[in-house]
């Protein structure tokens, strides 16, 4: 072959790739009632399973749209019903398996309902919540799911009171809709009271910043159990600080430095058990022999933990149905059709990581 006849075929071969790659035209209600004979409002109400249309006519035009790559225009779809069928979910971190748990147990419970869930992230940053909220209302969400940061902006909580909404876990007083949270203090009464009774005294908490919500009702939680059963607690057993993994371990590490340590620890949140019992797997301390602990959460390793981890469980199915079925029902049947507050309760479940005081 010459370079002269090389250069045309090249050429036409070049077209034939441009052409494949290009994009057809989007199939549209017009085009499937085209193809099928049918009138287009025929397809458009047998597309929507409108019963006036008979079960076989509704099939054809069902199996067509599929063969031929029908897709319906959600947009449009808005417009004319005033619904998109998604719901918005606003967490701080997907990362904390509590919150990926809650995200999967309502996506599941939006895709039973026909409904799409959209995940937006806040990294418990107001600023970027108010976008992020502010980004879902522009997508005309019918309902959003969030867990607050600790301090929101005065737009947030105007923007969530124009859109039906579910506050999860944390809540903020200036804003008018439905909760869903646990008693914190209670469940951390519990963990507490759990080791009183095993004759711990010197029990060392750690917890979160008294400035959030939970946080403040952990320590509470903590203190009221000292308090009903008499006891005196040590001041220097309370540390506060952020959650992570790093908090922790410094906080678990400096409590061991004490010219007497806790014998029993409980870490207040999910976040604080790696790093703590890192620390104390390197300072040669045996879990429960010479220090008991309890964790919180509901993570699977606690159970294949040696022993398994004394833990506060949190109700993580439950959480996520009584959050989906508050935005949903709500959304058909108005406010009043739901519970304006739901407090669900923590589970104390004991394995190997507590024991009773050593004489």
């Amino acid at each position: 072959m010459n370079e002269q006849t090389r250069a045309p075929l090249e050429e036409r071969l070049n077209e034939k790739d441009e052409a494949r790659s290009a994009k057809r035209p989007r199939m549209t209600v017009t085009d499937l009632a085209a193809h099928l004979g049918l009138a287009h409002s025929t397809v458009s109400r047998a597309l929507a399973g409108n019963s006036r249309i008979s079960p076989e006519t509704r099939e054809r035009v069902k199996r067509a749209a599929a063969e031929l790559g029908y897709v319906a225009n959600a947009g449009a779809r808005t417009l004319r019903s005033g619904r998109s069928g998604i719901i918005g979910l606003v967490l701080p971190d997907i990362r904390n398996e509590f919150f990926a748990a809650v995200a999967q147990g309502l996506a599941d419970d939006c895709i039973h309902q026909k409904r799409q869930m959209v995940l937006a992230l806040s990294s418990d940053d107001p600023g970027v919540e108010a976008e992020v909220v502010r980004s879902l209302l522009e997508s005309q969400v019918e309902g959003i799911v969030i867990a607050l940061s600790a301090k929101p902006h005065r737009e947030t909580l105007s923007l969530l009171n124009q859109v039906y909404c579910v506050q999860f876990l944390r809540h903020h007083r200036a804003l008018s809709q439905p909760v869903v949270t646990v008693d914190a203090a209670e469940g951390s009464r519990m963990a507490t009271e759990h080791l009183l009774s095993l004759g711990h005294r010197k029990i060392g908490f750690v917890g979160l910043p008294s400035t959030t919500m939970a946080g403040a009702e952990r320590l509470a939680g903590f203190r009221e159990a000292f308090r009903q059963a008499g006891v005196v607690h040590d001041a220097d057993l309370v540390c506060i600080e952020a959650a992570g993994a790093d908090a922790g371990y410094s906080q678990v590490a400096a409590f061991l430095r004490l010219p007497q340590p806790p014998t029993a620890i409980y870490l207040s949140a999910a976040s604080f058990a790696p790093g703590g019992i890192l620390a104390l797997n390197e300072a040669g301390v045996r879990i429960p022999d010479d220090l008991s602990l309890v964790v919180t959460g509901s993570s699977p390793w606690y159970e294949t933990w040696p022993g398994g981890l004394t833990s506060i469980s949190l109700p993580l199915e439950e959480f996520a149905h009584a959050a989906s079925a508050m935005i949903l029902k709500r959304r058909h049947e108005g406010p009043r059709s739901v519970q304006p507050f739901v407090k669900l309760n923590y589970q104390l479940v004991v394995r190997g990581s507590t024991r009773a005081v050593n004489p």
